[in-house]
């Protein structure tokens, strides 16, 4: 029996075979478009997920001397989704320089809970201190990553601006 056979000779087993074709047919493209639809859905709620950082600055600390190693930036999430902060580096002048990074700091500049993962939910400070106590230059260079983007983010610290 073939295709054309369904179409002229219509007993009831060429009109069952023929409604299960169309309905696997028709199954099949809506199966298409769901995907399709759902695949752009996830692309315009993806486009929202972001983190919007402020500018690098020294935070006010009880002295000098406490606060010329440390910089603080202020991120924002514009999403719905909480983001997390990981792998904070800095460098001057092609020179890695070691740092210890958190979400808060006290009063002498010290990070609290170094090292791990900073949660944005709406909005956090990231604090960042050199290992050697020395200050930042201008012209440091930050770079962290977060959860919603692959490539790093970088941020230069120029020392005219201020917390």
């Amino acid at each position: 029996m073939n295709v054309a056979d369904l179409f002229t000779r219509p007993d009831l087993a060429n009109v069952l075979a023929l409604g299960s074709l169309m309905v696997s047919v028709v199954a099949m493209i809506a199966t298409w478009r769901n995907t399709a639809s759902v695949k752009r859905y996830e692309m315009l709620l993806r486009g929202d997920d972001r983190i919007v950082s402020g500018t690098l600055a020294h935070p006010p600390l009880n002295r000098i001397e406490y606060w010329q190693c440390v910089l603080g930036v202020r991120l924002v999430n514009c999403s719905s989704r909480r983001a997390t902060v990981s792998d904070v580096r800095a460098r001057h002048r092609g020179q890695e320089i070691r740092v210890t990074w958190s979400d808060g700091i006290d009063a002498v500049g010290d990070p609290q809970g170094a090292g791990g993962v900073v949660a944005v939910d709406s909005s956090a400070d990231l604090y960042i201190r050199r290992n050697d106590g020395q200050r930042f230059d201008d012209g440091t260079i930050i770079t962290f990553r977060h959860s919603f983007q692959h490539e790093p983010v970088e941020l230069c610290f120029q020392s005219e601006w201020t917390f």
